[in-house]
């Protein structure tokens, strides 16, 4: 469902989670806060009486406006380093995994940023929002529409276009295939059976471990030898609340619509960042996606922010693309956005065969394959130290520990006031 809804970009590179995070996020999800189209939203409605949601908005608020500014920018930092290692990660796999690449519509042509003000320009420039770790150049508004993606002379917009910034080795592919692919080798190659539908019921615990976990229809024996890894995406805080764990995360709803291959005269060549609107295409569709709002645990599309999305799509393309974005697919997907933007990865200190591996959010996909190499290594080989010192980070910032609580007085009232969101 997540990786559905995905734009597929590869970029090198993660937001700041600072005052302008917190500044953008509440100036939007207060009551009144414009209704205009932008990036976050909030349904009232469905978080108003959620504990979770006013919890982890307080510690966002600590990460983004207390924390010293070394502090933030040390997690960014090692955010930014794990995703270039991660990124490297899965570009080697579909390499080294015949077809994978096709399969999956991969492709390094880059990622464009447009700039319609000079205002957005000069923070193309300063990179003032974003941790980035792409090679960058400027590139004028006359390369743009010349050179590079010239359907965009046909945009409504083209007048006002003040140039960009392009990374020219960034990578995008479709995220869902991907897992597919994934899913396949799983299960043909390494026997692994997936049971889907089968929602956890309950957890028994023995002396600090799982020993069972049941599920309507079975009950699965945990014995000695098995680690239990929730990588539950968005669902993770309410798989862990089963063991009376809180989790510092919220899922943040996202957008897209995905319209068929635009043809020659208005198929985008590399990935289109428009402000907060992230445009991919790929070998057979244009996916087209934005957003962030919080609404629980809903996946439906809200009318009103698709249509928004829509008739932004509308005034950057040309009319030739008009018919083909009016009847676009909306999709939406949970990103398990964390209150630190940090992934939540490793060993839970309160369980002792239990690891969690989810978030941050923001990055998704491209951070797959790097965090569940980490939690395999940690789990199954245990590295000493040294081991790990070719890496440009420390794993331990992602831990769990001091972050996934014994919480069960806050369990038990989400659970009392659930259905009321």
């Amino acid at each position: 469902e997540c990786t559905a809804a995905a734009a597929g970009g590869m970029q090198r590179s993660n937001p700041a989670f600072d005052g302008g995070m917190w500044r953008s996020v509440w100036g939007s999800v207060r009551p009144g806060g414009g209704d205009g189209f932008r990036f976050f939203y909030v349904d009232w409605a469905k978080v108003v009486m959620d504990p979770q949601f006013y919890r982890h908005m307080i510690l966002f608020t600590k990460t983004t406006l207390v924390d010293a500014k070394e502090k933030q920018a040390k997690r960014a930092n090692a955010m930014l380093e794990f995703t270039k290692w991660s990124i490297d990660v899965i570009e080697e796999k579909m390499r080294n995994t015949p077809g994978m690449e096709e399969a999956c519509s991969y492709s390094a042509s880059g990622v464009l940023d447009l700039a319609f003000t000079k205002e957005h320009l000069g923070k193309l420039s300063t990179g003032v929002t974003i941790y980035n770790a792409e090679p960058a150049v400027k590139v004028s508004r006359e390369q743009i529409l010349d050179e590079m993606e010239p359907w965009l002379k046909h945009s409504v917009r083209a007048a006002t276009l003040q140039g960009g910034r392009l990374q020219p080795s960034a990578a995008r592919g479709v995220a869902a295939r991907f897992t597919e692919q994934l899913a396949r080798e799983c299960t043909d190659d390494l026997g692994v059976k997936f049971h889907f539908n089968t929602p956890l019921e309950s957890v028994t615990l023995e002396k600090g471990r799982i020993v069972a976990l049941h599920t309507p229809g079975k009950t699965f024996e945990i014995d000695d030898r098995t680690e239990v890894v929730i990588a539950g995406g968005s669902w993770t805080p309410q798989l862990l609340a089963k063991l009376d764990l809180f989790c510092p995360m919220y899922p943040m709803k996202g957008y897209n619509l995905i319209a068929p291959n635009l043809g020659p005269a208005a198929q985008p060549r590399r990935v289109i960042v428009e402000d907060f609107v992230y445009i991919a295409p790929m070998s057979d569709e244009l996916r087209i996606t934005s957003v962030g709002e919080f609404a629980g645990w809903s996946t439906v599309p809200r009318p009103d922010i698709v249509e928004k999305l829509r008739d932004h799509a509308l005034k950057l393309f040309p009319a030739e693309a008009r018919p083909a974005i009016e009847s676009a697919k909306p999709v939406c997907g949970l990103r398990p956005f964390t209150s630190d933007g940090l992934l939540i990865l490793g060993r839970v200190g309160e369980v002792e065969n239990l690891s969690v591996n989810t978030g941050p959010g923001f990055n998704g996909w491209k951070t797959a394959l790097g965090a569940a190499r980490l939690l395999a290594e940690e789990i199954v080989e245990r590295p000493e130290e040294g081991e790990r010192k070719t890496l440009e980070f420390d794993p331990k910032v992602f831990s769990p520990k001091g972050r996934v609580k014994s919480a069960p007085i806050f369990v038990a009232l989400t659970l009392l006031l659930s259905p009321f969101f």
